[in-house]
Order: structure tokens, then sequence, then C-alpha cells
């Protein structure tokens, strides 16, 4: 039996870019990284807790938030969201297809500082 996945009118309340990073040259002929918008989609940001593993003695961090949003096709590993008020970067680790129901995709990601 195939479970439902409903959203509700308010719960995706966040507006949220979604970027690749591109590889440009900057001004000094050096090899950089810049972020290039691929779409934008509202979104629910959820905060996770603050776990932390120790490995080789530095703490890191495990999915400090949890992102819900409509699919975004060939979303990866590779891009990351900025969130369009505050500016936080956050990158993502995992996805999920909720239910398989095309209807919400589920995003673990770790916030980066700015």
């Amino acid at each position: 039996m195939r479970k439902r996945v409903r959203v509700a009118a308010g719960d995706l309340d966040q507006r949220v870019e979604i970027e690749q990073m591109i590889d440009t040259v900057s001004e000094y002929s050096a090899p950089i990284q810049t972020p290039l918008v691929v779409g934008k989609r509202w979104a629910a940001i959820l905060p996770r807790s603050g776990r932390e593993m120790e490995r080789a003695t530095q703490p890191i961090a495990i999915a400090t938030h949890v992102v819900r949003m409509r699919p975004f096709s060939g979303l990866t590993n590779k891009h990351r969201f900025r969130h369009a008020r505050t500016g936080r970067i956050l990158q993502i680790v995992n996805i999920r297809n909720l239910a398989f129901a095309n209807v919400l995709d589920e995003v673990d990601c770790i916030e980066l500082a700015a």
C-alpha cells in the first residue's frame, strides 16, 4: 500500500535559490568557483539537533538542516541552497523522494559558514 504524501499550503514558506558551482577564471587568471543560480523554489527549512561526530580529532557536523520542497529535476549533492532572505548557505548531503510519489523531496543539508 502506498503512503500518501501531502503538502499543506503554508508549509513551504521560505524561498531558496538552488546554486551550482561553476569553474571560472578571476581577474588575475586564477581558477575559482562561483555560484550560478539554476532555480528557485519555495521550501520548508527545518533545523536538526546539533549532533557532531569525532573523526580524526576534528568535529564533523551531521546534517544540520532538512529542506522539504517540490521536486527539482536534476538536483544532486553538487548543488547547494541559498536562503533568499538571510543568505545562509546549505550544502546538500542526501536527497530523498518521499513515498516515491514525486510530490515532495526531503533534502539533508549542512550549513556552511559564509
